[in-house]
């Protein structure tokens, strides 16, 4: 949660941070417990700004973003 946190503030920060922030959340999609899976759509969702005005230099990564989120969307 503190990363979402952090997220609205941090635009510098995140050009640098970003890609590993995004990459170490990505296998939280697919956690056991529900409220980790849920704090980790919302985190990765605060992002979305940045991956969106850096959708050229991370398009791959947006890639991977999207499928763990849709993925997410049949979760109960």
């Amino acid at each position: 949660m503190a990363l979402g946190a952090v997220a609205e503030g941090c635009d510098s920060g995140l050009d640098v941070l970003g890609p590993q922030i995004i990459q170490g959340l990505l296998p939280m999609l697919d956690d056991s417990r529900p409220l980790v899976r849920s704090i980790s759509c919302w985190t990765l969702g605060r992002y979305s700004r940045w991956l969106k005005d850096g959708a050229a230099r991370s398009a791959e990564l947006l890639d991977l973003l999207l499928a763990g989120l849709l993925k997410r969307v049949l979760d109960k």
